[in-house]
């Protein structure tokens, strides 16, 4: 599937260009539109493609205002004594959910240039099910899981957003706009998210936020309606964003050695949960960028619309994936170490693509009977720049790696 905002793909490069975790704030937009079947060439793949218009404000200023929230008290609780012997310590609530969205727009100068701007804060906190924080986290000289039971761990996750748009009528034919979203997942989260699903169990101080920091797009976009029938059009995108397991910020464990449990034969002493890991944080710093341009020409009468148009595409993957400063992760069996892992740390991985595309297509309706068709080429091309591996405790010389083809 494609999302797009005014035509142009807020791709995903590590996903193939399908959507990242880019919030469409659909309440403030002029148009949404699907489409399901018939993109014929100015879609690189088949299935659905969103595309959402932001609105452009207009000749009055106006606003809205929107909030909702929810939480514990209006929440029923199903913690029966038959689901506290299946095993279940604690219930799992939904703790709170809100959402606050305000908007305005109007005019910078009366029938030639307009703005819309708007902002919104959203998220949700729930508890995670027989997890608890430990009571040992960021004590160096302590080595096992001491749950706490009176602080079961938690997930929260926050989206902030703000988007600004100008649209500029330069001539009676000629109108520019102008789209920068600004948006952030779990700026100031606490909870757990990322390594918490199952089969993974991870206590607190091990665990990351999962977040998208900063998550931008920006656009600026030319329309020109040269006769009543032929439209010309032409914009240029950009979808960039940091993602996964940040540090925490502090990370009192950075120094400290990662454990798992294997609990093969039972754990009592160190929690009872099998396959634990907690003591320090692995984490990473990943951003990745998609920059898309097009230009397209379109012709349109009562029954027939052609279309023809030129895609482009450029994808930036950069990944660094980090242990702690010790390098080293030890497994344990009840608390009794039987197993060390050692890693080269950091580890850089990045990646880059591009695609062009030339397309053609043609829709021609008489009565109920419509036909389409479409010629397209596509040319796309993968490499990996020049990187590095070390130094660094178990890689004392640097392993360097010359840029690299990919796939043409």
């Amino acid at each position: 599937s494609r999302m797009t905002v005014d035509g142009l793909n807020i791709g995903n490069p590590p996903g193939g260009g399908q959507p990242p975790t880019y919030v469409a704030d659909v309440g403030n937009a002029q148009e949404v539109s699907f489409t399901a079947s018939g993109g014929l060439g100015e879609s690189e793949t088949a299935g659905l493609v969103m595309n959402l218009v932001p609105k452009t404000g207009g000749n009055r200023n106006s606003g809205a205002f929107y909030f909702s929230a929810t939480g514990e008290p209006l929440e029923s609780d199903n913690f029966t004594d038959a689901i506290k012997a299946a095993g279940l310590q604690v219930p799992t609530p939904i703790n709170k959910v809100y959402d606050l969205n305000g908007s305005f727009g109007g005019p910078i100068k009366q029938d030639t240039v307009w703005y819309f701007l708007n902002a919104r804060t959203q998220g949700s906190t729930r508890t995670i099910a027989n997890i608890f924080y430990n009571n040992n986290a960021g004590d160096p000289t302590k080595w096992t899981y001491s749950p706490d039971v009176s602080r079961p761990q938690f997930t929260d996750r926050t989206w902030e957003n703000g988007s600004a748009r100008v649209t500029w009528q330069a001539t009676p034919r000629n109108k520019i706009g102008g789209f920068w979203d600004e948006q952030v997942v779990c700026r100031a989260c606490e909870g757990t998210t990322y390594g918490i699903t199952d089969p993974a169990r991870m206590s607190p101080e091990a665990g990351g936020l999962s977040q998208y920091k900063p998550l931008r797009v920006t656009q600026l976009t030319w329309s020109a309606p040269a006769t009543s029938r032929l439209l010309l059009d032409a914009g240029f995108g950009t979808t960039y964003y940091g993602w996964g397991n940040f540090e925490r910020d502090p990370n009192p464990t950075h120094d400290m050695i990662r454990v798992s449990e294997q609990c093969s034969a039972g754990c009592a002493a160190n929690g009872n949960i099998p396959g634990l890991v907690y003591r320090s944080q692995d984490y990473a710093s990943d951003y990745t960028g998609a920059y898309t341009w097009k230009a397209s020409a379109s012709y349109v009468t009562g029954a027939m619309s052609m279309k023809f148009g030129y895609l482009g595409t450029h994808f930036t993957d950069d990944r660094i994936w980090y242990t702690n400063s010790q390098n080293l992760t030890f497994r344990v069996n009840n608390g009794v170490p039987n197993l060390l892992t050692q890693s080269v740390s950091p580890w850089v991985n990045n990646a880059r693509a591009r695609w062009h595309a030339l397309y053609a297509q043609e829709q021609w309706s008489v009565g109920r009977l419509t036909l389409q068709g479409a010629l397209r080429f596509d040319i796309a091309s993968s490499w990996f720049p020049e990187q590095q591996l070390g130094p660094s405790r178990f890689l004392p010389t640097p392993i360097k790696f010359e840029e690299t083809k990919g796939v043409d």
